[in-house]
Order: C-alpha cells, then structure tokens, then sequence
C-alpha cells in the first residue's frame, strides 16, 4: 500500500488525507448522487414528523442519530426480508415433515442442520423462497434477488465450507 500510494504521487499524510476526501466526494456525490438526495430528504422529513415508516410497514419513532436515521429504513427492511423468509421456509419445512431444521440466523444468513438425503430439495425450497416468492410478497423489490450456499461435509467445521453451485 506504501508504495502504490507513493508512486501514485501520495507521499505525506496531508495528501492522503487530500485523496480520500476525494475519493469519498466522488462515491457520495457522483456515483451514488441520488442515494445522497435520499439520505438529506429523508432526513429532514424524520426532523418534521420524529418518525417514519420502513417499506416493509414499520414506524420507528423516537429519539435517533442521523445515521440511525438512514441506516434504519434499508438495514431493518432487510432484515424483516430475511425473517420472512425464514419464517416460510420453516412453515414449509413443517408442511412437508422434512428432518432437516433451521437452527439460526447470524448477521444475514439462515443457519440450517440439512440431512444429506434433503439437500437438493431444500436448496430448491430456499431459492424459490427467498428469490421468488418474497418479490410477490413485497412488490417493492424491483430488482432480481439471489442467495449464496455455503455447506460444510456432515458434522464438519465451518472451516470447511464451500459454495454450493445453485444452477
């Protein structure tokens, strides 16, 4: 990193400074310029009412940052994604009496127990679920969804995890 910064012309801590200033500029600014008309009127409009309302039909109200502000609306509807999402999925796992559970969620994955025997038609279940079946649940999704598997062999460490080609 020293050396790509020093041949690119960035030889003291004022002109890096100077750089990432402007590279930050150019993504807010430039790149993402109507994210950022999102994020100052969505703001004023949470000043005005002291609430708002995610897509997903929660109001959050109260006393919040600004970075609470913006971070709520897309990092909650995600979330609520997610918990839909892994609500089916367990309706259907219980619908259809498969052996194979949902054991959690962290961060934004769903942490299942697969029996071997279970795994293509899960894998199956999972797609059709969270790619499909969740964008005419919410028709505010205007984009194509996709979803990455990682397994690991029976009773293997998550050391050992590979993708999963869902083609």
């Amino acid at each position: 990193l020293k050396k790509h910064l020093f041949d690119n012309g960035i030889k003291s801590f004022q002109k890096f400074e100077k750089h990432i200033k402007s590279v930050e500029h150019n993504f807010w600014n430039v790149r993402f310029k109507k994210y950022t008309e999102w994020k100052k009127e969505h703001y004023q409009k949470y000043l005005k009412n002291l609430y708002f309302d995610t897509l997903t039909g929660f109001r959050c109200s109260g006393l919040m940052s600004k970075n609470d502000v913006i971070n709520y609306p897309i990092q909650g509807s995600a979330f609520h994604c997610l918990l839909w999402s892994l609500i089916e999925i367990q309706n259907i796992l219980k619908k259809e009496k498969f052996k194979s559970l949902i054991v959690g969620q962290i961060h934004d994955s769903i942490i299942m127990d697969i029996v071997s025997d279970e795994e293509d038609e899960i894998i199956k279940i999972l797609k059709n679920v969270m790619t499909k079946k969740i964008i005419e649940h919410w028709n505010w999704i205007v984009v194509p969804l996709e979803i990455e598997i990682e397994i690991t062999p029976v009773n293997g460490s998550w050391n050992e995890k590979q993708k999963r080609n869902l083609q």
